[in-house]
């Protein structure tokens, strides 16, 4: 009987480690936003999973660059990754290739070139990021 009692407590801390343990990896990586060689907030260049502007197919994956350098990251769900879905055939398959277009001067956004290239279906997409929505933009008359 003893044993038994001893052996269901040495599960229920075994699993309550390893929740504790599990849930602070989730934790990083979910909050994981800041550039490691300046210590700044990254900030998103896009609009967030299904982001788009214009023609561009809905993205299942983010990117975020550093104010200060040329830092960029693509997450996927929260966590970063270097592939996303394709939009054409919908699979794991959308290897990104993310390249600063030029480092971001102070107190402006900085801009990312997103290389799409699916292995499975051959889809491929080139864009840079942050778009501008046209339909936002306010045009003032000419004098």
């Amino acid at each position: 009987m003893w044993l038994l009692i001893v052996v269901v407590f040495a599960a229920m801390v075994a699993y309550a480690a390893f929740a504790t343990w599990q849930g602070r990896l989730m934790s990083l990586a979910l909050s994981s936003t800041r550039c490691a060689a300046c210590e700044v907030d990254l900030e998103p260049l896009t609009g967030g999973p299904g982001g788009h502007a214009g023609a561009h197919p809905p993205r299942s994956y983010e990117v975020f660059g550093c104010p200060c350098c040329a830092t960029l990251i693509t997450t996927l769900h929260g966590s970063r990754s270097l592939y996303a879905y394709c939009p054409a055939c919908r699979q794991l398959s959308l290897q990104l290739q993310v390249d600063a277009e030029r480092p971001a001067p102070v107190g402006q956004r900085p801009r990312a070139r997103v290389h799409e290239r699916c292995g499975i279906c051959g889809f491929e997409a080139t864009a840079t990021l942050p778009e501008v929505d046209e339909s936002n933009v306010i045009l003032f008359p000419g004098r």
